[in-house]
């Protein structure tokens, strides 16, 4: 698998490395230090609740039923994601995976099913895609935006012989303007890593990458500076 080329880098490294990449938007290089088994059982889990009859929606029940593992406190953030992703994309339940179907989901590699995960993680990605998508001219503000992002690691602490606690904080958006209510998005952060044959990868989640831009409200009416 791609992710076997990732290089043997000490916990702390291996967060540092990854947020390079994510936020130059290089996102076949950030998957790199993923582990996606946890993006795989969300995927699993959208497939899942997308065959549910109309008119019915999963319970906490159902989700502990399919998943003995699964704690209770997980299993009700789930079906609250699930709500959310049903208000905000209504018509593109797989939206957040960047597909339009079940049979799209189902089909795609891991690796290219996180890169595009990843993708609709980030504010500034979504805001240029939008500029595509408009055809709005292309916006230098956003490509010097992109050049400033950094993330600081503060320190390590072991959980044990095959897990890691790194606290990191990223910094998404690195000018004073932003609104508060996404600059509080870069509080500090821990990122759980797990030692695999191939080197450490950090745990993909929701909570790592701090949920999907789209989520946020971010949105262009129009081309900003064109004329009506």
């Amino acid at each position: 698998m791609a992710q076997d080329t990732a290089p043997r880098l000490d916990p702390a490294a291996i967060v540092k490395a990854f947020w390079e990449a994510a936020f130059a938007m290089r996102w076949a290089d950030a998957v790199l230090f993923l582990d996606l088994s946890e993006l795989e059982k969300m995927r699993r889990l959208h497939l899942e609740m997308s065959r549910v009859r109309p008119g019915r929606e999963y319970t906490v029940e159902d989700l502990m039923l399919r998943d003995p593992d699964m704690p209770r406190e997980a299993a009700e953030y789930e079906v609250r994601r699930k709500e959310k992703i049903r208000r905000e994309y209504p018509e593109r339940p797989f939206a957040i995976f960047g597909v339009d179907s079940a049979s799209q989901l189902e089909r795609m590699l891991p690796e290219e099913l996180a890169a595009r995960w990843l993708a609709r993680h980030d504010v500034l990605w979504l805001l240029s895609e939008q500029s595509r998508t408009r055809q709005c001219p292309a916006s230098p503000a956003l490509d010097s935006l992109t050049t400033k992002r950094r993330a600081v690691v503060y320190g390590t602490v072991m959980g044990g012989v095959d897990t890691a606690l790194v606290l990191f904080k990223a910094h998404w958006f690195p000018i004073p303007e932003y609104p508060a209510e996404l600059r509080e998005y870069e509080s500090p952060q821990i990122a759980v890593l797990l030692r695999k044959p191939t080197g450490w990868q950090i745990r993909a989640s929701d909570d790592f990458v701090r949920g999907s831009a789209a989520g946020m409200g971010i949105s262009l009416t129009d081309c900003p500076g064109r004329k009506p």
